[in-house]
């Protein structure tokens, strides 16, 4: 499983030699097909790195049991690294020989796909299950007392023994005890896993009983929710989560675009455009960076500070160093951004980022 540490380590791999960052799709044919050999076996042709490519199939020849969707793979073996990425989410095929990782698409990945937790609730019991990279874990199951139905029906209440009201009130008792309870299970998971949204599946009526008594903290946590059995398989549940956070984040992503397009309308705290956005992330302004996907424009980086621009010029003018040409000025931004804290969206089939220059960003509070 990709966790937020594999990212570090890559972002913090500089070897200043040519690498390749390798992304394929595995499923469904698996590794060992004829399907993925020929892929891989096209993919590595546009690498001049040879033992890097032999070492990648290799690897996945030998070592990588293919029980992943897809695969990333960086080798430098000049350097001595080489890192192998396995995730559960669907991912374009292509390659890439750089000084650097290719890391945008499991940049865009996480920002994405990771600190989700999914609440699946009935009247008696619950199933905690943290979501990232497209892998469901099963974290917590449990049961609380056993909701009996009253049987609707004209019989009379005899002195002494229990009439429909006061069963009825019974029932309502173990309900409203066994959803204190799955509040406290929810507290202790969304602490502990360091959930930062939250799906809730199951029924209308159970989803509003365990929406009403979440405190309000947990409350602002909650991004949707999806009509699910709480015996659903992980299958089942992965593709509705997929869906409804891909829904959400479109939805979310729209509107980071227009705010970003109207503030640098307005000279305020928006940027757009790639020079006007590598600006921005140098002076370690940007919070939010917004980049169409597959967006790549070649540029210039200065050997001694590491500024970006489009522009052929003598010197940096921040420290007065060279300039090297680089092939994707977009990647590089990406990673300079991701290093300073900017939170990354890689966002695809948006016409209003695209006539913005394909780049954008949001920055911070002055």
């Amino acid at each position: 499983m990709f966790f937020k540490n594999d990212l570090q380590d890559l972002l913090s791999f500089n070897p200043e030699s040519q690498m390749v960052s390798l992304y394929i799709m595995i499923y469904p044919h698996g590794p060992q097909s004829d399907n993925t050999r020929l892929e891989i076996n096209q993919l590595l042709k546009h690498s001049a790195l040879s033992e890097d490519n032999q070492v990648i199939q290799d690897y996945i020849k030998s070592e990588y049991d293919g029980k992943s969707r897809s695969l990333a793979v960086f080798s430098c073996l000049e350097k001595k690294y080489f890192k192998a990425i396995p995730f559960d989410l669907p991912i374009k095929n292509h390659i890439h020989t750089l000084n650097r990782p290719y890391l945008s698409p499991l940049i865009g990945y996480l920002e994405r796909y990771s600190d989700w937790g999914v609440i699946l609730v009935d009247r008696q019991g619950a199933r905690l299950l943290t979501f990232n990279m497209g892998e469901l874990i099963e974290q917590e199951g449990f049961m609380g007392e056993a909701v009996k139905q009253v049987k609707r029906g004209g019989g009379a209440s005899f002195h002494g023994r229990m009439g429909g009201s006061t069963a009825s009130s019974n029932i309502d008792n173990v309900i409203e005890s066994n959803i204190s309870l799955i509040v406290e299970h929810v507290t202790n998971f969304i602490v502990s896993e360091k959930i930062k949204r939250i799906i809730i599946g199951g029924s209308t009526e159970n989803i509003t009983l365990l929406k009403v008594a979440l405190p309000k903290a947990w409350q602002s946590l909650l991004a949707g929710t999806i009509q699910i059995s709480i015996t659903a398989d992980h299958s089942e549940i992965a593709s509705a989560a997929i869906n409804l956070i891909d829904k959400i984040s479109n939805e979310s992503e729209n509107s980071l675009v227009t705010q970003a397009i109207t503030l640098a309308a307005k000279g305020d705290r928006g940027a757009i455009g790639l020079d006007d956005t590598l600006n921005a992330i140098h002076a370690g302004q940007v919070q939010t960076l917004l980049v169409a996907k597959d967006f790549s424009e070649p540029g210039f980086q200065c050997v001694g500070c590491s500024y970006l621009t489009t522009q052929e010029v003598d010197k940096c003018p921040f420290c007065g160093s060279k300039f090297s040409k680089i092939p994707n000025a977009v990647e590089f931004s990406i990673l300079k951004a991701k290093e300073k804290n900017a939170s990354i969206h890689m966002i695809a089939e948006n016409n209003q980022l695209l006539k913005a220059g394909g780049i954008a960003a949001i920055m911070r509070y002055s």
